[in-house]
């Protein structure tokens, strides 16, 4: 008799703690009967074991087919990391464009982690033209969910006034949150701004602190 979808799902379950507890062949052998079952979450999870080398030899390929199979069910996370196995050329040729579709899927169901990379692909021009408003708008909605690399991005364009009108005060504001994260980039970028006393008082004493904590 064939397994329920609540039994394949407790399978993908019972695999995710033993990859959680550091046993990736348990977690390898759970995920597989699921992924085989069709479990969407099972086989982005089975993907990611490939793409990390983690129970089993890494195989970008083997990652890709695997993702595919997930986010052709609408599953996010796995839409996310075909879009950047797409944008890196990873077990599949390099294609900007995929890369942006997956992205969009992805970002378009709330996922920050998408949302930034289809902020980046604007901002760089890749896969479509170069606008940083659109690159600010999704920076914006990764950041507003707390993505540190989004703040430290958006930031950035905020100090750079691309996309957005020039606003160092704003800068600090998303730097000092993705550097409150233990984002590197952003307590680097905080430091320049204390030390060059731009959208904060001037202060060498807090550069240095945010100097020795991306050190």
């Amino acid at each position: 008799m064939d397994a329920s979808a609540d039994e394949i799902m407790d399978i993908g379950r019972e695999g995710h703690r033993a990859y959680e507890r550091g046993d990736y062949k348990e977690a390898f052998r759970l995920y597989q009967l699921a992924a085989d079952k069709g479990n969407a979450n099972a086989q982005y999870n089975l993907g990611l074991m490939y793409e990390k080398g983690r129970g089993v030899g890494r195989d970008y390929g083997e990652a890709c087919r695997l993702y595919r199979l997930a986010a052709d069910q609408g599953d996010a996370y796995a839409q996310c990391n075909l879009g950047l196995m797409y944008k890196e050329g990873r077990g599949v040729e390099q294609d900007h464009a995929e890369a942006l579709r997956l992205f969009r899927l992805a970002a378009n169901q709330g996922d920050a982690y998408a949302q930034n990379n289809l902020g980046r692909m604007y901002e760089e021009g890749l896969g479509v033209g170069q606008d940083y408003a659109e690159a600010c708008k999704w920076y914006q909605k990764a950041a507003d969910q707390g993505h540190a690399g989004a703040q430290n991005n958006l930031g950035i364009m905020y100090e750079e006034g691309l996309g957005v009108g020039q606003d160092y005060a704003e800068a600090c504001k998303w730097y000092q949150k993705a550097a409150d994260q233990g984002h590197a980039g952003a307590q680097n970028n905080l430091g320049i701004m204390y030390e060059e006393g731009r959208g904060v008082g001037q202060d060498y004493a807090e550069a240095c602190k945010w100097y020795q904590k991306a050190a």
